[in-house]
């Protein structure tokens, strides 16, 4: 149970994030063409983390097609709750375990 709960409010910093980061993506859609990289913040488990993290608005949006997959700085991962799924240079691409994250 207390596993559970720490899961869960694990879950809820990174979907705090991803939340802040839709804002931002939807900002962009329409400069997409024009604008190579926005910098979206890091959607890792970590209440205090405000790492910035330079993507393509395509890119994002690719890896919120699951909702269970979020982009977090290399070394981010909490493996508690998630498997690093890809890692790139700047970025790494989570996948959540069997918990619901939206």
């Amino acid at each position: 149970m207390k596993d559970e709960l720490l899961a869960r409010r694990l879950v809820e910093n990174e979907v705090l994030a991803r939340t802040n980061n839709i804002k931002a993506g939807n900002a962009m859609d329409a400069m997409s063409t024009k604008i190579k990289a926005v910098f979206f913040y890091c959607e890792c488990s970590r209440k205090a983390c405000r790492e910035q993290i330079p993507l393509s608005v395509a890119i994002y949006k690719k890896i919120h097609k699951d909702k269970n997959r979020f982009f977090v700085t290399p070394g981010h991962d909490t493996s508690s709750v998630e498997s690093v799924e890809e890692r790139h240079p700047s970025y790494w691409i989570v996948q959540k375990y069997d918990i619901e994250a939206a």
